[in-house]
């Protein structure tokens, strides 16, 4: 009787909450680290109210779906050790915003990261090997995605409909090579703000609808060594022209790349399928490589009588010519100058020569006045090509001599470069003069090429302004 009095008691007081009762009853094996759940060396569940977390120390693997649906976060660090996100960890964690992984992880797998819409900030280290499909589709919030050469391997559709992504820059060329096309199926398939690509030397492939649907790219630099393109670019109903490199020998599918206006196929082409450019209706111009004869019997003809489109096809052509830098007299005389220039508001103090009637930039002082804005830029130079460089969307390192001022020792000599200039791998035509070894541009020549609007006025003098596009 005493006994049933007592049981009473005690499940009478955990009803009252006069008990401590746990948020959720542990499986066999499993026990609780604070508001975390952990079996073993993997974290298998979360029911805090935290919406800012550090996963434990000691954890090797985050377990299937162990953080789906907390809705709660917006914040999660991952120590050091973990090698493993698995399968559906943090699905539909819709307020998360940002995710530290640790170099230690290896894998991330299937959607480990879906439709956490309100994700902008994470970092892929070096030391990532897989990452499976959907892992993180739908994060509509993601605005940029660098991949590390430690990647081997993507399943279908990782980044696929996040609408937000604007720049992807791939490092791991490793994931396109062999003779297997079942990396990266569909990668940024419906990602239609994407404009800016980086793709790596050494791949040698495109997988099947890599860029299907991403209709604000215009153009995408394949490296020289890529011989299958399959289908990665149907449905890019903003890409204007495309260059398909030597060592190709199928042409793809563009079917509904309704802007496109040229294309170049080098003479190693065999084949150009019957769809190829199926509502191609921008087509204008085709450059071939090959003689007419091999332009017919490697189907070309037939593909655009079946699109039927008549663009002009220029053979034994490598492309149309490329536009000449402007003739500028030798030996320029280039004064130093204190005229003003703003950024966004905010005074700026690059390097500035008057070379005749127009103020000369530092490529490499615009680039570092405005990294971290919208219009930021990388630049390198690419000796191969003798080349300066200029990659949009990513940030830039500023080095010493960058935002020097005023440039001390009086007038110096302006001779014209001979370096040429490419913008996301297309050259562009501008005044460009070197002055004691860097390249100087016209600042609304910048403006045009990297699309940043470049104003004057009288009170403000030259300004720029990032959050608008260049106009004339």
């Amino acid at each position: 009787m005493r006994k049933k009095i007592l049981s009473l008691a005690l499940a009478l007081a955990m009803c009252l909450g006069l008990m401590a009762v746990p948020a959720a009853a542990v499986n066999p094996g499993e026990e609780w680290v604070g508001d975390f759940v952990v079996k073993g060396e993997t974290v298998v569940g979360y029911y805090g109210d935290d919406s800012v977390i550090t996963i434990p120390d000691g954890i090797t693997k985050i377990g299937e779906s162990a953080f789906a649906k907390s809705t709660n976060l917006t914040s999660v660090t991952i120590p050091k050790g973990v090698t493993k996100i698995g399968e559906g960890a943090f699905r539909e964690c819709t307020n998360l915003v940002s995710v530290t992984i640790p170099s230690s992880v290896t894998v991330i797998d299937t959607r480990a990261f879906y439709m956490c819409t309100n994700l902008t900030n994470v970092t892929i280290p070096d030391g990532v090997t897989n990452i499976f499909s959907y892992a993180f589709s739908y994060c509509t919030s993601l605005t940029s995605i660098t991949i590390p050469s430690s990647v081997t391997f993507f399943g279908a559709y990782v980044f696929s409909n996040c609408t937000g992504l604007k720049n992807a820059v791939l490092l791991n060329a490793s994931a396109f090579s062999g003779r297997s096309n079942s990396s990266g199926s569909s990668l940024f398939q419906g990602c239609t703000s994407l404009t800016n690509v980086t793709l790596p030397d050494g791949m040698e492939w495109l997988a099947p609808n890599m860029f299907e649907g991403c209709n604000s790219l215009k153009s995408v630099a394949i490296p020289s060594g890529v011989t299958r393109i399959y289908t990665a670019f149907i449905r890019c109903r903003g890409l204007t022209s495309i260059t398909i490199p030597a060592g190709v020998t199928d042409v793809g599918d563009f079917a509904y790349c309704t802007s496109l206006t040229s294309i170049v196929i080098p003479s190693s082409v065999q084949y150009v399928g019957s769809g190829t450019f199926s509502n191609c209706t921008s087509l204008t111009d085709v450059y071939f490589g090959g003689s007419k004869a091999q332009w017919k019997e490697n189907g070309g003809e037939g593909a655009l009588t079946n699109a039927k489109i008549s663009p002009t096809v220029h053979f034994n052509s490598t492309g149309p010519s490329t536009p000449s830098q402007p003739q500028q007299p030798a030996g320029e005389a280039a004064s130093p100058t204190n005229d003003k220039l703003e950024v966004n508001g905010a005074a700026a103090n690059p390097t500035v020569y008057k070379i005749g009637d127009s103020n000369y930039f530092k490529i490499r002082d615009v680039a570092a006045l405005l990294n971290g804005t919208e219009k930021q830029f990388a630049v390198g130079y690419d000796g191969t090509k003798n080349a300066v460089t200029a990659t949009t969307g990513q940030g830039y390192d500023k080095q010493s001599g960058d935002l020097a001022g005023s440039a001390t020792g009086g007038g110096q000599s302006a001779d014209p470069s001979n370096d040429a200039i490419y913008v996301d791998g297309q050259k562009i035509t501008a005044e460009v003069y070197k002055i004691n070894g860097s390249n100087y541009f016209k600042l609304r020549d910048l403006g045009k090429a990297l699309n940043f609007y470049v104003g004057w006025s009288a009170e403000r003098g030259m300004y720029i302004e990032t959050g608008k596009s260049y106009s004339e």
